[in-house]
């Protein structure tokens, strides 16, 4: 059996729980000192290996009692294990290798960020039976993916294969490298070092940014006390619609509950803990209080940022990175309000900040003009800034947004292609075929060449924009062509090329 499997498996034998002091010294007393002949054995590689909450390395009340461990061994790896025991709890796991000798990298992988949506989960849910009543653990069975990155891990560390086998061995699983110089014992989590969450150096040293605290009051919104509790209408995340765009302003997301410490009013942006989910508050939601909880945020008088860039930002790669860095909490990952009001929030110039407002209003209107969007889309362009990542970022979410009103037009010509087919109309059907291409295919050429060929006097021809898509390498040989027939058979309506073909 692979070591650190046996030490996941032996983990189960002590319970858990993450507030209790004394659960967390008698795990360490059991885990690095000796008992019995498996534990002489392993001491003998001057290496130990723990299983920990991953509330345990990043809750300040639980890594003063690990600090003594870290004065002891060196670190030689952190691995994020994950729901290890997922049929009794959601509690992530750290795995912490510590060794007698230092090192001069550590070693750091994360099993979730490795493995697919379907297989994230390390216990192979259909072998491993239910909990029942008593609370004790069940026989849990683990996933051979879950097995397989331990194995990589394993041989990273300790090289458990003879060179031969090594060279066969293709690396399965992502993990990295951090130099123990650029470690900070503060900060344990995987997630804070790991290459998917570092930004563009280059770039990030030519941004200006401040701190979130100094553009604008933060809050965390808190359930009022007892004996002051009064009912009112409450915004609720639920009834957003998230994911769901464009976002219908007409259905109020409010409901009546018990009332929080703050009131809501136009401008203002909420946003929930995790940073999953942004909201700028409209002047409908007026006097509507806050969802409990949540961080409260209202710009100060003469702020750099618009609460329409603010919203965008907050969404963005930049402060998505952030938040995977800075996040605790081994079951619902959280940003500590301290941090969150440390968020650097990346300073726009006055043409980023207006197209950040535009693209805002453009995301957030249902009917939104197509030609409009085009010429947002045409006039930015990549100059090797980070405001420049920042707004090309933000416009891909207005393709995606601009997908769902062309596929909506397209579906209507489709039903009355259907009906022109069906009643033998084949001319219409060719009239009706040749406008749906057209559309694609000037919208497609406009978006690759950030040029608004809607709005071009020139009036390029279908057949040069297919030509032209095709040597961009947007369209393959198939497609082309495809196109090209459609278009010749749509010119037939023409009545010297109908009597000519």
């Amino acid at each position: 059996m692979s070591r650190l499997l046996n030490v996941i498996e032996e983990r189960q034998l002590l319970g858990i729980n993450p507030q209790d002091e004394n659960n967390i010294s008698e795990y360490l007393d059991y885990a690095l000192n000796p008992h019995g002949e498996d534990k002489k054995q392993s001491t003998t590689s001057d290496v130990q290996v723990i299983v920990v909450p991953s509330l345990w390395i990043t809750s300040t009340k639980h890594k003063r009692q690990l600090a003594p461990v870290f004065e002891q061994y060196a670190l030689h790896a952190v691995v994020d294990v994950g729901t290890i025991w997922s049929p009794v709890t959601s509690i992530s796991f750290s795995l912490l290798v510590l060794g007698s000798e230092p090192v001069s990298d550590v070693l750091m992988a994360d099993f979730a960020a490795n493995a697919s949506a379907q297989k994230s989960n390390p216990v192979d849910r259909k072998l491993t039976p239910k909990a029942d009543k008593s609370g004790e653990l069940p026989n849990i069975v683990y996933t051979d993916t879950f097995k397989q990155f331990l194995a990589q891990i394993e041989q990273e560390l300790f090289g458990a294969v003879t060179s031969a086998k090594k060279e066969q061995q293709v690396p399965q699983f992502q993990t990295f490298k951090v130099p123990v110089k650029a470690l900070d014992m503060s900060r344990l989590q995987v997630a804070f070092y790991h290459p998917n969450n570092q930004i563009d150096i280059n770039r990030y040293k030519k941004a200006k940014f401040e701190a979130l605290e100094k553009l604008a009051d933060v809050n965390k919104v808190n359930s009022v006390k007892r004996g002051d509790l009064v009912q009112g209408q409450v915004f609720k995340w639920s009834l957003l619609g998230i994911g769901k765009l464009p976002y219908n302003p007409n259905k109020l997301p409010i409901t009546e509950g018990d009332a929080t410490n703050q009131v809501l009013a136009e401008g203002d942006v909420i946003v929930t803990p995790n940073c999953s989910k942004v909201f700028l508050v409209t002047g409908k939601l007026n006097g509507v209080y806050a969802p409990a909880h949540s961080y409260h945020i209202r710009l100060k008088p003469n702020s750099a940022v618009s609460a329409q860039y603010l919203c965008l930002y907050l969404k963005s790669e930049v402060a998505k990175k952030y938040s995977l860095k800075m996040a605790v909490g081994s079951v619902i990952p959280r940003i500590v309000l301290k941090d969150f009001r440390q968020l650097p929030i990346l300073l726009p110039d006055n043409d980023t900040l207006a197209k950040s407002d535009e693209l805002y209003q453009r995301l957030q209107t249902p009917d939104s003009d197509l030609d409009k969007i085009n010429n947002l889309i045409a006039g930015t362009h990549d100059q090797g800034r980070l405001q420049d990542s920042f707004l090309l970022e933000e416009l891909e979410k207005l393709r995606i947004s601009k997908r769902v009103i062309i596929e909506k037009l397209i579906k209507d010509d489709l039903k009355e292609l259907k009906v022109s087919i069906d009643k033998g109309l084949y001319k219409s059907s060719m009239v009706i075929c040749g406008s749906i291409l057209e559309a694609i295919i000037l919208d497609w050429l406009s978006e690759t060449e950030k040029h608004d060929y809607y709005r071009d006097n020139a009036e390029i021809s279908l057949s040069k924009a297919i030509t032209l898509l095709k040597k961009l390498g947007e369209l393959d040989y198939e497609a082309a062509n495809a196109a090209h027939n459609i278009r010749t058979m749509r010119n037939l309506i023409h009545p010297r090329n109908y009597f000519q073909n």
